[in-house]
């Protein structure tokens, strides 16, 4: 590729980014729009709610006493690990939930928290609750009693404390909702033996009940030791040191891990569409390669040959000609007098002149002063006589080779 060539074109890439800036608008804003139905759950008694009857409080107190906590919106039931507790808080009553919610609490170590506010969000402001009403205590009933059979709910008109764990706490409720005695086992219990947080022995394992949801409710963990009492019961969850689930599936939050609904969905379809269509960009820019590859640079032959032309390369671009001629006539006329025996002691100008007087006896044209003469005229022509010191090179390797193996050597070979 060359170095100027550009991949993506100017009025591609400013499409690209139009298009990425779009689709990044368009993200935010399905993001920021929620559908009324989902706005009217997360008014609900669930752990994402910040209104009065919601458990966002409750969740966020786990959190700080490093009680692991986490929200399931699908699977609830076989996330379950030994030591793990699952929690179904206030699950919906409406009938076309009723398989979900029995298929919950069918395991192991499930903390029912019962319903007892149906809320009205407020249409003006999101995640508001309007209006609460208590459920009547008939639908409360007979959702109890088709889990544990013989229960019901009393509603008495105050309850001052509670004992739990041998100690005594303000439970501050309004309209309190309890158990009565002998139904299931008391952990947490009023004065008179009615139960606000016990078990029941379950064929499929332990079954805990929090009869009034207002200990874990926003608008009530702050008042009197709800509080305390929501901690007390995390931790009787906890004891294990495992985690606690809470489901959400029972509030209409269920989600199900399908990728290609994923990429469709409100939130992600400017995403998938910003990749669709980078995709699509990518493959015209790659049509254009298709077809035969083009060769590639031709490596470098073996053999002395390209040495040589590298160096004589190198040698060129760095100016270094003119002192190359005066190195290689030195050195010519070293090895001519090593070859025919000069006699030793000469000085230069001596073995000039005896040099040049076997080249007459040989009957050559050429004298050591003429090629001296042109090394210095090429070295005084400077860079620029790149021919004249390729013909002075020429002359001084003709004269060594005739010098050495006669007249017309060099013409023959």
């Amino acid at each position: 590729m060359l170095a100027n060539e550009q991949i993506i074109k100017t009025p591609t890439l400013v499409w690209l980014i139009v298009i990425g800036m779009l689709s990044f608008v368009g993200a935010v804003y399905f993001s920021a729009i929620e559908k009324a139905d989902e706005d009217l759950q997360r008014a609900g008694p669930n752990s994402y709610s910040l209104a009065a009857t919601g458990h966002k409080a409750f969740v966020d107190l786990l959190g700080e006493l490093k009680i692991p906590v986490t929200a399931s919106r699908y699977n609830s039931k076989n996330k379950l690990n030994p030591g793990d507790a699952l929690i179904v808080a206030e699950p919906n009553l409406a009938a076309n939930f009723k398989p979900l919610v029995d298929a919950l609490l069918g395991t192991n170590n499930v903390l029912l928290v019962l319903p007892k506010w149906h809320a009205q969000p407020a249409s003006t402001t999101t995640g508001w609750v309007r209006d609460a009403k208590l459920y009547k205590p008939e639908k409360l009933n007979r959702f109890i009693r088709d889990i544990i059979p013989g229960a019901s709910l009393t509603r008495p008109d105050r309850m001052d404390r509670v004992q739990a764990g041998g100690r005594n706490y303000v439970a501050a409720i309004t309209f309190p909702q309890l158990i009565p005695r002998g139904v299931i086992e008391p952990i947490i219990q009023t004065q008179q033996g009615q139960v606000l947080f016990g078990r029941w022995q379950s064929k499929s394992g332990w079954l805990w009940v929090l009869s009034d949801p207002d200990i874990l409710a926003n608008h009530g963990l702050k008042k009197g030791d709800n509080a305390a009492l929501a901690v007390f019961i995390a931790n009787t969850l906890h004891r294990s040191g495992g985690e606690l689930i809470i489901d959400e599936t029972a509030h209409g939050f269920r989600i199900e891990p399908n990728f290609w609904k994923l990429l469709i969905s409100r939130n992600y379809l400017a995403t998938t569409v910003l990749v669709l269509v980078a995709i699509v960009f990518v493959l015209l820019i790659a049509s254009r390669r298709f077809g035969k590859a083009l060769p590639g640079r031709q490596g470098l032959s073996p053999g002395k040959q390209v040495l040589i032309e590298n160096t004589a390369a190198l040698l060129e671009y760095g100016g270094h000609g003119q002192e190359i001629l005066e190195k290689y006539l030195e050195t010519a006329i070293r090895e001519v007098a090593q070859a025919l025996r000069a006699p030793p002691g000469l000085d230069q100008t001596e073995l000039v002149d005896w040099l040049d007087q076997v080249a007459r006896s040989r009957q050559l044209d050429m004298h050591l002063d003429d090629m001296a003469n042109q090394v210095h005229r090429a070295k005084k022509a400077g860079h620029s006589s790149r021919d004249a010191q390729i013909t002075t090179g020429t002359l001084i390797h003709r004269w060594k080779t005739e010098m050495i193996h006669g007249s017309g050597y060099s013409t023959r070979h």
